[in-house]
C-alpha cells in the first residue's frame, strides 16, 4: 500500500519497533511483500525532493501543499511530515544495503498503482472526466479533498488475461505503474543486447531471449560486455497527451557507506539525443493554456524508445534500474473542475501535472567471488 505518510516505519532499515532484522523476517518480507503501491488517490510515493534526491521530477502530487509535500521530519517527530523512508526510491536504496549486510533484500519491489478512490469504479483515473473521491464531492470544502488526485493504474506482462496467469505476472515483478493514463512500458536488461534492439520488431522475443524483463535480476556477465544493457520501449495513451521522455533511474550502494542514485534521460521527443553532461533532453516548450486546458509547443511523441548502456557501471556495487517515463503537461483535475464551474483555480495545489509511468526495476548484484 502507498507508503507516502508512512511514519517513517514501514520502510525503515530495522523492524517496526526499532529491533534490528532477523533472517526469518527477511524471508517472510521478500515473500509475502513482492510489489509496492508508488501511486494512488493519495498521493505519489516514488521520491520527494529534498529527502535523499534532488531529482526535479519528484515533485508529484505529493501529499500536502503545493506540490511541496509535507515537511521534513525532525528528530522525535512522526505525525504530519516526511521521512525519507516514506518513499519507494529511497526503499529501493536501502534495500541494496540491507542486503551487503545480511543476504537478503527485502525491498526488492515489483510496481504497481492503483485508484483507491473508495468508488468502486476501478480504472476510472481520468483527470478531464474524474468526479471524485469518497473522501469528499467535487468543489465541497472538505479539507484536503482538492490535494488527491484521480489515482494510478497497475499494469502487468502476462502470458494469457487469467487470474492465474496475472497473479503469476505480479509474483515475479513483471508489472508497471501509471498515473493514470494507459501508458505501456517494455524494459529488458542484459549483457549483450544488440544496440538497435530498440528498433527491431523482434524487440521482445530477443529480450526474453538475451535478457531479463522488468522485475528480474541481471544473470553473471557474459562475453566482453563491459557494463550491461537495456532497452525501453513506451507508447502514449491515445486518449491522453504525447510523451515528452523516457528515463533511466539508477540506485547503488557504497562499500564505503551511504547511497547513490543518478536519473539519465535516455530518449527525447525531438529524436536528439541528451546532453552528455546533464544527462538530460532540452526542454521541449511544451506549456498548457490554462483559460481552456489546450496545450502549445512540444510535439511530443507516440512511441519512444532506446538501447542504453549505463557510462559509470561499477561492477563491484549493488544497483538497480528502473524506467520513468513522462508526457508533456495536461490540465490537472481541479483546473478541470473549476473550467466546468466557473470556479477559481485552488491555490495548494499545481494547475497542470506531468502524468507518468514507472516500470518495475531490474537488480545487478555483484558476483560474490
Amino acid at each position: 500500500h502507498n507508503t507516502n505518510y508512512g511514519r517513517g516505519v514501514v520502510l525503515a532499515p530495522n523492524n517496526a519497533d526499532g529491533t534490528p532484522f532477523t533472517a526469518e523476517i527477511l524471508e517472510r518480507r521478500i515473500r509475502r511483500e513482492p510489489l509496492i503501491e508508488i501511486h494512488q488517490v493519495k498521493g505519489n510515493s516514488e521520491c520527494a525532493r529534498g529527502l535523499l534526491t534532488s531529482d526535479e521530477d519528484c515533485n508529484f502530487e505529493l501529499i500536502g501543499q503545493a506540490g511541496r509535500g509535507l515537511p521534513p521530519c525532525e528528530s522525535g517527530e512522526s505525525e504530519n511530515c516526511a521521512h525519507p523512508s516514506n518513499y519507494v526510491r529511497n526503499a529501493l536504496k536501502t534495500g541494496l544495503e540491507v542486503e551487503a549486510e545480511h543476504g537478503i533484500n527485502p525491498f526488492k519491489y515489483g510496481i504497481i498503482g492503483s485508484t483507491d478512490d473508495h468508488r468502486s469504479m476501478s480504472g476510472s483515473a481520468d483527470e478531464e472526466t474524474w468526479q471524485g473521491d469518497f473522501f469528499g464531492e467535487i468543489g465541497a470544502t472538505t479539507p484536503g479533498t482538492p490535494l488527491n488526485n484521480p489515482g494510478g493504474l497497475a499494469a502487468v506482462w502476462a502470458e494469457e488475461n487469467t487470474r492465474d496467469s496475472i497473479f503469476d505476472a505480479l509474483r515475479r515483478r513483471e508489472t508497471f505503474a501509471t498515473s493514470g493514463p494507459r501508458i505501456r512500458i517494455r524494459f529488458f536488461g542484459g549483457w549483450e543486447l544488440p544496440a538497435d534492439l530498440h528498433t527491431r520488431p523482434d524487440l521482445v522475443e530477443a529480450g526474453y531471449r538475451s535478457g531479463v524483463p522488468m522485475g528480474g535480476d541481471l544473470p553473471a556477465a557474459t562475453g566482453s560486455a563491459d557494463a550491461p544493457q537495456f532497452v525501453v520501449w513506451a507508447t502514449r495513451d491515445a486518449n491522453s497527451a504525447h510523451l515528452q521522455k523516457l528515463q533511466i533511474v539508477k540506485g547503488w550502494d557504497d562499500p564505503d557507506g551511504g547511497t547513490g542514485e543518478q536519473v539519465y534521460d535516455v530518449a527525447c521527443d525531438s529524436g536528439q539525443p541528451p546532453d552528455p553532461e546533464t544527462h538530460r533532453c532540452a526542454d521541449n516548450g511544451a506549456q498548457v493554456n490554462l483559460a481552456d486546458c489546450g496545450t502549445t509547443g512540444g510535439a511530443g511523441a507516440a512511441e519512444l524508445s532506446a538501447t542504453w548502456t549505463d557510462p559509470e557501471f561499477d561492477p563491484a556495487l549493488r544497483a538497480f534500474y528502473y524506467v520513468r517515463v513522462l508526457e508533456n503537461p495536461t490540465c490537472r483535475w481541479t483546473t478541470w473542475q473549476a473550467l466546468r464551474s466557473g470556479g477559481e483555480l485552488p491555490d495548494n495545489v499545481p494547475p497542470a501535472i506531468k502524468e507518468r509511468a514507472w516500470s518495475s526495476p531490474i537488480w545487478y548484484t555483484p558476483d560474490e567471488d
